[in-house]
């Protein structure tokens, strides 16, 4: 996908309040660039370092339905001891940091990098439809001939895996998708302090300010147990126990492919990205029917306040509204209402399975701030501030970084 700037241009001329909503997501990007700052002078996830110095053992993938999620490993190139392959290896490096964008959709999240104690870890993004694409752009011939098997999840490990056989003759190593996620995460949350994130909530979703980095106890088990609610092309949500104890308890076919086919239906707007971009600057109240539209105001028998959604898309059965709306409006109104749904069934199975810690992740929230911050509302307001909603920085690579892990692992026991 195109980077979160690429898109601003289109709709930062209507207004200054525009211009302050655009600043606000570039400033929680900056936000996580620090955090990511911090994380590389950490004690580097010593544990998890690679032994197995050969090309299959550095990548791996999460192939989704919507986008494809690409981990490299780069390690010092005197660990291998073939010279052809230390030279192959040198120019797979030069050409995955040639550049930071591949291709139409490829991106290379360059602050969202982990160094280890031997190397550093990076994560590369693609539109699953151009998966092919992306594998003729990182890998050069010579390269591709050299790798036999790649670690791969998710539902493109089974869709993809005779295109790989077929044309570059690699095998397709599968790793169970829930497993490799939170194999990803756990490890994440356990290792690097500054993985996860909250927003304080005040009286408006104006007053979530910058992303706050959560502060745990050292001792690895105070991260469990907690609901994990994984926001894709669809929602899974998961009640994991312990590491090595989860059970998917309810999901939602309701999430982020949703929110992208609803908008090519509904407006002109024909990327991700620039939906995004919209919804920053549109206003959904000209498309959502409020309290206040009903009551005229506050309803103060049930603390219901007048901005509160009454009926998603609800003045759109008026005749002469619809045509008052711009394309910007409808996205702001479709990303409110997915990430409404998404907050309240997160919210209830917290309150079945009696947890106090719900974690959001999944590519559909990166770079997604208007969500974030609507769902740390959404969160807050259920629970009477009991319940903190929390957002975390590799947000959708989980899958692919769990796969990494749990291959190389494997080779090491």
């Amino acid at each position: 996908m195109p980077t979160i700037n690429k898109s601003f241009n289109k709709f930062t001329s209507k207004s200054s309040k525009n211009n302050e909503i655009v600043n606000e997501a570039i400033k929680h990007q900056y936000a996580l660039k620090n955090f990511a700052r911090t994380l590389e002078n950490y004690e580097v996830l010593a544990e998890l370092d690679t032994k197995q110095y050969s090309l299959d053992s550095l990548f791996a993938m999460d192939i989704g339905g919507s986008l494809a999620k690409i981990i490299f490993y780069d390690c010092n190139a005197d660990n291998f001891e073939n010279t052809e392959l230390k030279e192959l290896f040198n120019s797979l490096k030069d050409n995955i940091f040639s550049t930071e964008d591949y291709g139409f959709s490829g991106i290379r999240d360059r602050y969202k990098s982990i160094k280890t104690k031997n190397g550093c870890i990076h994560f590369i993004l693609f539109e699953t439809q151009r998966i092919k694409n992306a594998v003729e752009l990182i890998f050069q011939n010579d390269i591709i001939k050299n790798i036999k098997q790649i670690s791969c999840t998710g539902g493109g490990s089974y869709k993809f895996e005779e295109y790989f056989r077929e044309n570059y003759d690699i095998e397709i190593k599968k790793y169970d998708e829930f497993k490799s996620l939170l194999a990803g995460l756990n490890a994440l949350l356990k290792y690097s302090p500054n993985e996860s994130y909250h927003y304080r909530i005040d009286d408006t979703i104006n007053d979530c300010d910058k992303p706050v980095p959560d502060v745990y106890d050292a001792d690895a088990k105070s991260i469990f147990p907690y609901l994990l609610v994984n926001v894709g092309s669809g929602v899974s949500v998961l009640h994991v126990k312990d590491e090595h104890t989860f059970e998917r308890v309810s999901g939602s076919g309701i999430g982020g492919a949703t929110f992208f086919g609803l908008v090519r239906a509904l407006t002109n707007i024909s990327s991700f990205d620039e939906a995004l971009q919209a919804s920053r600057v549109g206003n959904s109240a000209n498309v959502n029917m409020l309290v206040g539209d009903i009551y005229g105001g506050e309803y103060q028998s049930f603390n219901l306040p007048a901005e509160m959604v009454a009926s998603f898309f609800g003045k759109f059965a008026k005749n002469d509204t619809i045509d008052k709306a711009s394309d910007a409006d409808i996205c702001n109104a479709l990303l409110v209402m997915i990430t409404n749904n998404v907050g309240q069934v997160a919210y209830l199975n917290a309150m079945r399975y009696n947890l106090s810690r719900i974690y959001f992740s999944g590519n559909f929230l990166r770079s997604n701030v208007i969500a974030m911050k609507a769902l740390a509302k959404a969160i807050h307001f259920w629970s009477h501030g009991e319940i903190q909603a929390h957002f975390l920085k590799h947000e959708g690579y989980f899958g692919a970084l769990g796969t990494f892990f749990l291959n190389n692992l494997s080779k090491n026991q």
